[in-house]
């Protein structure tokens, strides 16, 4: 309002209410100031341009009608009342406008003085009630809910809080809803936040005046547990029309933090001061007062704050001698307005002195002028004393370490020397002063220093190792040096003390000593592997070895010159890379380190191999990095056998002493190559006849006792042919001995024609000469060698220029029909060639019993065997296969015994061959094989191990054209799967029909079934076709590991077979294993698995069972 008038905004266009309004108001008492506008628009232009006090409005205009007149209105001047005039009909439409915040509505026509005139002023004294109401809520909002600092309203009748600010829900992490719900004892109140209700609800019951407040500091937990130290006020106040209490919380937490980091400071600062004897001083120059800290009262032994300090005072304690010269420096000072530092002594009350360090700074106004001086006094009487007693320490360290003649020195953590003895620095070869602040690097350009050990701590916390250092003249020089770290009083490592001592001649005498104790070693080993049996290549590389471990080599390599000559093999070593031993070649000329060697026939020593110039470093040594060598030759009887030579990866030279050494070792192995082939030639006579080469008597015995053993396991016949020449005895007493030794020879080259390679024909002495046909199957085979033997001799040989005709008689003997033992056959076979000899020469006979008890033995078990398959008379043992490396059982051979009616266990040799020969062996086959699957898949059913379980299958059975068909089938009723059946075959099937064969061999591989060559080793395969076979294991006989430690015929054989095998991809396996010796001799040659009595002994099934339910682990 403007003084007493009201200003009024009329928007009506209907001239007659406009007069109507103007009319009342006129004769109002009030004072009103009338602006009109008839249209919408002119009404906001006039909002704009002047100020009013109310608005009359017409919500029907011209260019505007009803709600949106009000609505544009309200918009451009929200803050001035507004009353509606309407007419009846629209009351209802003036009712929404109040609704939306008009102040009130008149109808027209009756405006009268007093209504309107009322109307307008509670109008605008109601707008004026409105603003102040928001702006005393705006002031609240200010206040209270806007507010930073956390408050809360507390209801002391309720004991629980009303209100909370978003600082104090944002600060402790609750929620409004949360902090609402508070009481004393309700459970969500924290212990801190119900503590404060409590202290509430108690000052409530005291009787306070009017705007009572008091505070303290509180100690409040968030909700999420950390502690705040909060200043707590309480005032009180009334809210909602209660007496409540303003409760406002301000963190004073980080206040508290400093406030105890600062009297922590005053604390550590005071206790400095006390350790280090150091006190401050203030001095207001004004006033001439000086301020002392309490450490600064202690050092001059006065009482903390007794006694008031001036400048004369201070002057006063310095000892006479130092006073005018102290009072000249801070006089100094203060002209200068600078800083001093000064050292004077004091004189104590009990007349003692005390040397102090004092400081101080000049502290100047805006002007310039000298307003205070502070500083610092330190007592330094006992570091002086220290000083002193240090600086006399020193001189008598540096005296003492001039007298060893050891270097001794100190190095920083930079390892820069800060002292070091006359003699450090003859060795270095420079002056003390040049030596100082430098470093090895700055020091040792030229030099090359080698650590020899690895360093060691010694019992009192030294560190000690041997280095050698390659001075500038290349002399190796070797020290033993000893570290001591150095600490402070911290405890911190702040450099090391060395002490080393040249040790080169010492080092050289024991290394002489170390070596000579290696090398005598070295020899007496290699000596006793020589001569105790040791395998010739296994010596090899026990040599290799032994030479790499006396001479501390990397490597250590034996070069074979190959027969033509040209070719040097690495027959042994050490430190190569793998696959390279036994397969490497180098070339034997002069170019290559070897066969430089073997042209000079004389050590060579290449010290650095990247310089040498003598011959081209092979790249079997630039590959590995080799740098030096020494190597020698092996010398032989008719030609070297090769070379010795070791190698290094760093530069080395080696001595006259190891040259001498590498040496003795090759001789040594000259030697017992020597021996080994003496060996080989005594061996050799004593199993072959001189004469024509052929096996003789004892090697024969040896194969026929191998072949029974054979045919024993795998229910074979064995033919012995013992044959004797025709009418020899007149060659030789016509012709000569020299003449019929040339007719022998000649017969045992034809006939060496008539055999297998699997077979052995021997010279048993004369004329006499036997053929062990092992794995025969059938008499007619028998037959057809004994008729190609005579055969053979039909033609006439021609000796010294004569034509001699020759004939034979032979005597045949089977096993097992003509006897058990070679001794039994060799017997009944010479009987039998006594029988073809009666019979009129140049024949054959077989041995045989009586015919009639012959037919009827035979005759009998056929009716029994025929009679067990439907009885079940057979049954099956299972022996156990061991993996050599893990012990477990990894399968299970399966054997067949007959359980005779009168309880006699027949084993398989006695009846076998009959089934085979009278066709039995077919249906006996296949139930062994039914059985042998079935047993499995219920052992694998009961959750024991799942194995492969081996079957032999006989040659009757394997060449019927319906043997896939039938294991199929088997396999399909049994439900074991493929892969866990072995099907173990002998050598002589191998012998048949190639093509057919390797068909037959690859249908059964294809079906997942494991092939296994039974009994190998006897030499009766092909060898060379073989690796056609889909073979996955080759067994060694039982023969071959008898004896295995001691016979090195059988230990070539064992290890010539494990070698084959893993050269065509199979596994090895040894049968008949009886001794830890075999055991172990065995698995030197990495066979991979073995069967015998030493593990265990074939087993029924139920006992099988047993022992894979252990573990089936042995």
């Amino acid at each position: 309002m403007n003084g007493d008038s009201i200003r009024v905004l009329l928007v009506e266009d209907n001239p007659a209410d406009v007069r109507l309004v103007q009319e009342v108001l006129v004769e109002s008492s009030a004072r009103f100031r009338i602006t009109h506008a008839d249209r919408l628009d002119k009404a906001l232009a006039s909002l704009r341009e002047e100020s009013f006090d109310v608005i009359l409005l017409d919500l029907s205009l011209p260019d505007s009608q009803g709600l949106e007149t009000f609505r544009q209105v309200r918009a451009a001047m929200p803050a001035l009342p507004i009353l509606v005039l309407t007419y009846h009909q629209d009351e209802a439409l003036a009712l929404q406008t109040v609704q939306r915040g008009a102040q009130d509505f008149l109808t027209k026509g009756h405006e009268e003085s007093r209504y309107l005139d009322r109307s307008i002023r509670y109008a605008i004294e109601r707008k004026q009630a409105e603003e102040r109401l928001r702006e005393s809520n705006e002031q609240y909002r200010a206040l209270f809910e806007s507010n930073p600092i956390p408050m809360w309203v507390f209801d002391p009748i309720k004991a629980s809080f009303v209100s909370v600010n978003e600082a104090a829900i944002h600060h402790y992490g609750y929620s409004r809803d949360e902090i609402l719900s508070m009481t004393p004892r309700s459970p969500s109140a924290p212990e801190e936040l119900a503590s404060l209700l409590k202290y509430g609800s108690q000052i409530s019951h005291q009787n306070f005046e009017a705007g009572f407040s008091r505070s303290g500091e509180w100690t409040l937990r968030t909700k999420s547990g950390v502690l705040i130290t909060a200043e707590i006020t309480w005032s009180q106040m009334t809210f909602h029309g209660k007496t409540s209490w303003l409760i406002s919380a301000h963190d004073i937490s980080d206040r508290k933090r400093v406030e105890e980091t600062l009297k922590r400071s005053e604390q550590q600062l005071a206790e400095t001061e006390r350790l280090t004897r150091l006190g401050s001083w203030r001095w207001d120059i004004p006033s001439n007062q000086v301020t002392w800290s309490d450490e600064l009262y202690r050092i001059f032994s006065l009482k903390p704050q007794s006694k008031e300090i001036t400048f004369e005072t201070y002057l006063s304690y310095i000892h006479p001698e130092d006073r005018e010269q102290v009072k000249r420096t801070i006089e100094q000072s203060l002209e200068n307005r600078g800083s001093f530092s000064c050292y004077h002594r004091i004189v104590l009350p009990d007349g003692s002195s005390r040397l102090l360090h004092l400081t101080g700074a000049v502290v100047t106004d805006a002007q310039g002028r000298a307003i205070h001086m502070v500083g610092t006094a330190q007592d330094i009487t006992e570091r002086k004393r220290d000083e002193e007693a240090l600086k006399e320490s020193h001189q008598l360290f540096q005296a003492v370490i001039e007298g060893i003649p050891d270097t001794v020195y100190v190095k920083d953590l930079q390892g820069r020397y800060i002292l070091i003895n006359s003699a450090g620095a003859r060795r270095i070869g420079k002056q003390i002063e040049e030596i100082i602040g430098k470093t090895d690097e700055h020091l040792f350009v030229s030099h090359t220093t080698t650590s020899l050990t690895n360093p060691q701590m010694t019992p009192a916390g030294e560190i000690q190792t041997f280095e050698e250092t390659e001075q500038r003249e290349g002399i190796l020089r070797t020290y033993l040096t000893t570290k001591i770290l150095r600490r402070n009083p911290q405890d911190e490592i702040i450099g090391l003390i060395g002490i080393s001592r040249e040790i080169t001649e010492q080092k050289q005498s024991e290394e002489s000593l170390r070596f000579h104790v290696r090398q005598q070693t070295a020899l007496a080993e290699l000596g006793q592997y020589a001569l105790g049996g040791l395998d010739f290549y296994a010596l090899l590389d026990k040599a290799a070895a032994l030479v790499t471990r006396a001479l501390e080599t990397e490597y250590a390599k034996i070069l074979e010159l190959l027969p033509e000559g040209k070719t040097l093999l690495l027959r042994a070593g050490v430190g190569w890379k793998d696959g390279l031993i036994r397969t490497a070649t180098l070339p034997a000329n002069p170019e290559s380190q070897g066969g430089y060697t073997l042209l000079t026939n004389a050590p060579v020593i290449v010290e650095d191999l990247r310089t040498e110039d003598r011959f081209t470093p092979p790249a079997l040594l630039r590959e590995h990095g080799v740098v030096s060598g020494l190597s020698v030759v092996i010398p032989g009887t008719r030609r070297p056998f090769g070379t010795l030579s070791v190698h290094t990866a760093r530069r080395r030279l080696f001595t006259q002493a190891e040259v001498r050494f590498l040496q003795v070792v090759a001789d040594l192995l000259a030697t017992a190559i020597e021996r080994r082939r003496a060996e080989e030639t005594i061996q050799h006579q004593a199993y072959y006849d001189a004469l024509t080469g052929l096996p003789n008597r004892s090697l024969l015995e040896d194969h026929l006792a191998l072949a029974i053993s054979q045919a024993d396991r795998h229910n074979d016949m064995v033919a012995l042919m013992f044959l004797d020449l025709d009418c020899f005895k007149e060659v030789n007493d016509t012709l000569g001995h020299p003449i019929g030794d040339q007719l022998l020879k000649a017969v045992s080259e034809r006939l060496a024609a008539c055999v297998r390679d699997g077979d052995t024909f021997a010279r048993m002495g004369g004329d006499e000469f036997t053929i062990l046909l092992p794995e025969i199957d059938t008499i007619e085979k028998v037959t057809r060698v004994a008729e190609r033997v005579l055969e053979a001799l039909i033609p006439a040989f021609r000796i010294a220029g004569q034509e001699l005709p020759v004939s034979a008689s032979i005597g045949i003997a089977l096993y097992p029909q003509a006897g058990r033992d070679p001794e039994t056959l060799l017997r009944n076979a010479d009987t039998a060639l006594y029988r073809a000899k009666k019979q009129g020469k140049n024949t054959f006979c077989f041995f045989s019993p009586t015919p009639n008890e012959k037919m009827t033995r035979e005759r009998s078990i056929e009716n029994s065997l025929r009679q067990a398959l439907e009885r079940e008379e057979f049954l099956l043992h299972y022996q156990p296969q061991i993996d050599l490396k893990s012990r477990r059982i990894v399968g299970l051979e399966t054997l067949i015994r007959w359980r005779r009616p009168d309880a006699t266990l027949v084993s398989a040799a006695d009846f076998i061959p009959l089934a085979d020969k009278t066709g039995l062996i077919v249906p006996i086959g296949e139930w062994v094989l039914r059985t042998a699957c079935a047993q499995n898949r219920k052992w694998q059913d009961a959750g024991l191990p799942s194995l492969r379980v081996g079957v032999n299958l006989s040659a009757g059975q394997f060449y019927r054209e319906d043997l896939s068909a039938t294991i199929s089938r088997v396999l399909a009723d049994t439900g074991l799967a493929p892969g866990y059946l072995e099907l173990e075959l002998t050598e002589k099937i191998l012998m048949r029909k190639e093509e057919p064969l390797v068909a037959m061999l690859r249908k059964l591989a294809a079906m997942g079934i494991a092939l296994t060559i039974d009994d190998f080793g006897t030499g009766y395969s092909s060898l060379t076709h073989l690796k056609r076979f889909p073979i996955s294991k080759l067994k060694i006989d039982q023969s071959f590991v008898r004896n295995i430690t001691t016979d090195s015929n059988n230990a070539t054989i064992a290890k010539t077979v494990v070698k084959m095998a893993h050269s065509l991809q199979m596994k090895g396996i040894a049968e008949g294993v009886e001794a830890e010796e075999e055991m172990e001799f065995l698995h030197s040659i990495d066979c991979d698995e073995m069967q015998g009595y030493l593990f265990s002994r074939p087993l029924p099934a139920d006992e099988t069972e047993r022992l894979l339910a252990r573990g089936a682990v042995l």
